[in-house]
């Protein structure tokens, strides 16, 4: 066998639905999930904005060989089986939250691999992800208060929109019934899916490696340098107000 790295890019659509079809798992070394609601939030802002949304790294055993990656068993309320070959090592906070938010059904209460603690604080707490027309951003609500006049539920949008699971008749319907105003509903199902349906990404492939090889690829890749330090971000904050003050930069 002989390792093999692809880079290329990739709509974000594409990605979110084959993690909602169960097509990719999560490496069994991974931390669980550990977002908040703010950092769930913050993603949306970043998608809506058109920010790069970041890289995904994957990891797909070679086929001659029969092997399985160990996997997480489960993305977002997402359990695959053990057909699935494609594991996620870099990425699976993002790519997670995106299943969670896509999804209409309820979340299985008891998974075989259980979530993590985090997971049912952001996700299983009696809220939900909504595309709020007047506020024109999308951000949690009580679960009763997700559909209204000015809001709906975004995994609904985007069942409709990315993952194909509903006709927008059926949809549009199911909106009128709910009392959403029609004068949002265009940009609610037409903006909305667009900003995840046509979003790129950077995907980073790795195919025919061991597992050995494919944590070395983790470690080297996905975790180059450090993280950005509260310091950094308070004198980024300081040195962007210091553009409206003249002669103050040094050179």
């Amino acid at each position: 066998m002989s390792l093999k790295i692809n880079e290329h890019h990739e709509f974000l659509g594409h990605y979110i639905k084959n993690a909602a079809l169960g097509n990719f798992g999560i490496a069994a070394f991974q931390r669980p999930f550990v977002w908040e609601k703010k950092d769930v939030e913050d993603f949306m802002i970043s998608i809506q904005k058109g920010f790069p949304v970041g890289t995904f790294l994957l990891w797909t055993p070679d086929e001659r060989s029969g092997a399985t990656p160990p996997s997480k068993g489960r993305i977002g309320p997402v359990e695959h089986g053990v057909e699935t070959k494609t594991v996620i090592l870099d990425g699976q906070n993002r790519l997670s939250t995106l299943v969670w938010a896509a999804r209409v059904d309820e979340a299985p209460a008891n998974p075989r691999h259980p979530y993590s603690q985090q997971e049912v604080a952001v996700f299983l707490s009696g809220e939900t992800l909504v595309i709020d027309a007047d506020e024109k951003r999308i951000h949690f609500v009580p679960t009763a208060d997700a559909w209204g006049r000015n809001r709906m539920p975004l995994g609904e949008a985007l069942s409709y929109g990315v993952m194909t699971l509903q006709s927008s008749r059926t949809l549009f319907q199911r909106m009128a019934e709910k009392g959403v105003g029609d004068e949002y509903m265009n940009w609610m199902l037409d903006e909305v899916p667009h900003w995840f349906q046509s979003k790129r990404t950077v995907v980073t492939e790795i195919a025919q490696a061991t597992t050995a090889e494919a944590l070395e690829a983790f470690l080297v890749i996905a975790k180059a340098g450090q993280p950005i330090s509260k310091d950094d971000y308070t004198r980024a904050v300081e040195w962007i107000g210091s553009m409206d003050e003249p002669n103050t930069l040094a050179l």
